[in-house]
């Protein structure tokens, strides 16, 4: 779990300004893979997995307030949880197991990001800008190669991904002005196959 939190008060009376950033990249790069070998097992499973999980958790809080001028304050918080999986079994090789052989890259992202902007005096001007992403890929492969399993063979990718946005832009005075902007960007790249020339004997 990772979590940032950023918070920046300023009261004046004159000209006072707030700042809040914070912010939180996660961007594991994983592979786990059998390379051109002979692997046998008599009793249990061939398994080969790459697992993930990202909790990220940003909040960045800012107001600026002038008693007798302007007062502006401005909140930013990002979090990107984008990782990128490979799991595979690569070419040529011979894979005999007594049981299943399984293959399967696993992500679990959890992506939340908060922000509070306020401004306020003669002139007042609040802005709250979030934003979570969760990006990367998962890829799971077996290419060119001989498996025989007296269970099942079974090739998979396996992404959840949650993220969740909240701003708040408060703004008071003879003037006012308030922007908030929260975006919330899903984009993983999702992949599970069996290879064209791949030669496959289940029993399961």
């Amino acid at each position: 779990d990772f979590e940032a939190d950023a918070v920046n008060v300023n009261v004046a009376a004159g000209v006072a300004i707030g700042a809040g950033i914070a912010v939180i990249d996660v961007l594991p790069d994983i592979t786990t893979f059998i390379g051109n070998a002979d692997v046998t097992t008599t009793n249990g499973d061939v398994v080969v997995e790459s697992t993930h999980s990202n909790n990220l958790d940003v909040v960045a809080t800012a107001a600026g307030i002038g008693v007798l001028a302007a007062g502006a304050a401005g909140a930013v918080a990002i979090a990107d949880g984008s990782s990128r999986q490979n799991t595979y079994i690569a070419s040529g090789a011979t894979i005999s197991s007594g049981d299943d052989v399984r293959l399967s890259s696993v992500l679990n992202n959890d992506v939340a990001t908060d922000t509070v902007g306020i401004g306020g005096g003669v002139s007042g001007q609040g802005v709250s800008i979030a934003l979570s992403r969760i990006g990367g890929r998962a890829w799971t492969h077996l290419n060119d190669v001989t498996v025989h399993a007296d269970g099942d063979v079974i090739v998979k990718s396996d992404v959840d991904a949650d993220a969740d946005v909240e701003t708040v832009a408060v703004a008071g005075g003879v003037i006012s002005g308030q922007i908030n902007s929260a975006d919330a960007l899903v984009n993983t790249d999702i992949e599970a196959y069996v290879a064209d020339f791949a030669t496959i004997d289940a029993g399961g």
